[in-house]
């Protein structure tokens, strides 16, 4: 049996991309100059890097490919889900811990709260999944610049937003991006311009 060697620089653009998650609630977002911008980029960069690792040709079906989602990405959604709100109930906060503060946080995805972004990353993944398996590689830059635009304006509108849905269309579209510019990216990668 080969292993596919790790690409190294991939390894660690994909920390990076975590810790800015982490740093984007950390409440240093009011840093001077710095503070914004690296808000206004940090998703986009995490959802580009996660499109560098999409790999649906692997799999002929969703079955398999929902399979692996639930096993990476819900089961500790819903184990951190959990120790969360045991969390929650135990401080006792009023604030958060009345039934229908624990209602609302499942039935949104845990609004903007570190959670949210494991049912949109799952949601982006699946929707990437099924514009490569209906498009063409035109197509698929058409549909994710309209999947951006129709996030946006339903954002911009205030549209109700249960987990984000809003958001995973335009998340696709970084997703996509990551993904249809894997091979560019390697090629670059593996010609030393990176370092």
């Amino acid at each position: 049996m080969t292993t596919k060697k790790r690409i190294q620089w991939i390894d660690i653009a994909k920390g990076i991309s975590i810790i800015l998650v982490v740093y984007g609630h950390s409440g240093l977002n009011n840093v001077p100059i710095i503070g914004s911008w690296l808000h206004a980029y940090r998703m986009p960069f995490f959802f580009f890097v996660s499109g560098l690792l999409f790999s649906g040709a692997k799999y002929d079906t969703i079955v398999p490919f929902l399979r692996k989602r639930v096993k990476t990405l819900y089961r500790p959604y819903f184990l951190f889900s959990a120790v969360l709100m045991l969390g929650i109930w135990l401080l006792n906060d009023p604030r958060f811990s009345t039934r229908e503060h624990m209602l609302q946080y499942i039935k949104t995805g845990w609004e903007g709260w570190a959670l949210w972004f494991i049912p949109v990353l799952s949601l982006t993944e699946i929707l990437f999944y099924y514009v490569t398996k209906i498009c063409n590689r035109g197509g698929e830059i058409a549909v994710l610049f309209t999947l951006a635009i129709i996030g946006r304006l339903a954002y911009i509108y205030s549209l109700p937003n249960p987990y984000n849905l809003w958001f995973v269309l335009t998340a696709v579209m970084f997703y996509g991006f990551g993904s249809l510019s894997k091979n560019v990216v390697i090629n670059l990668s593996k010609q030393n311009l990176f370092k």
